[in-house]
């Protein structure tokens, strides 16, 4: 899941011709065109871009790694992930890989990139560090204020299945889980029925066909984690 910057002020119609070429025509010697031509203004969001059609298109590392640099020197969150990424699946160097990740979850206004960095730490196997950040992100009220950003980590955890980890959040007298997250209680509950007898059975239709597709979707992913995690 790369991410594309955005901020080329008063270079924006050539900026967004390159990305019809990129995108649509496929035409890779324009966009570069395009893109250098927008680097050569300092803007921070071509230089991210240019540094995506280096490592997907020409499959040239090095340049996409010197690009990304180019745009995090700027203060570019998106190329913080991106570089993380490149770390991570190019270059088999984790450190680098956890150090652009920590850098884009701690820029990051969202929370999108929490969950990023979540997922990296499962896929290296630092379950410890999953879910000391998950415990920390429960209490976040900066991170709770986006609705999205909680279920997004309760069916995170959810996925890499730590069901009691997540029953306790939701029996923890000082948040309001229960309350505010029924479905994804109720999804759990599922998964959990055999130490919570009864629990899915209490859901009415219109709750069942919301938790039932989030049950669908949770299994889909389980045989899947590595690539979509």
């Amino acid at each position: 899941m790369l991410k594309f910057g955005s901020d080329l002020g008063d270079f924006i119609p050539s900026y967004n011709l390159d990305l019809v070429y990129q995108k649509y025509c496929k035409d890779n010697e324009n966009a570069e065109k395009y893109y250098l031509r927008a680097v050569e203004k300092g803007y921070e969001g071509a230089m991210n871009n240019l540094g995506h059609l280096y490592e997907n298109e020409y499959k040239d590392y090095s340049k996409a790694e010197r690009y990304y640099l180019m745009a995090i020197e700027k203060g570019g969150s998106d190329a913080m992930y991106n570089l993380g990424l490149l770390y991570e699946e190019q270059f088999r160097d984790y450190v680098k890989a956890e150090q652009y990740y920590l850098m884009a979850s701690e820029s990051d206004q969202t929370g999108e990139d929490r969950i990023e960095l979540l997922k990296f730490y499962y896929r290296t196997k630092q379950m410890d560090k999953v879910l000391k950040i998950s415990d920390i992100l429960f209490e976040d009220e900066l991170f709770k204020l986006e609705e999205e950003n909680i279920i997004d980590l309760i069916r995170f955890l959810l996925v890499v299945k730590q069901y009691h980890f997540l029953l306790q959040k939701f029996r923890s007298p000082n948040n309001h889980l229960l309350l505010l997250e029924r479905p994804m209680y109720y999804t759990l509950s599922w998964f959990m029925k055999a130490e919570l007898p009864g629990e899915y059975k209490k859901t009415n239709e219109e709750l069942k066909e919301t938790v039932d597709e989030i049950i669908k979707e949770v299994e889909f992913k389980y045989g899947n984690a590595e690539n979509l995690l």
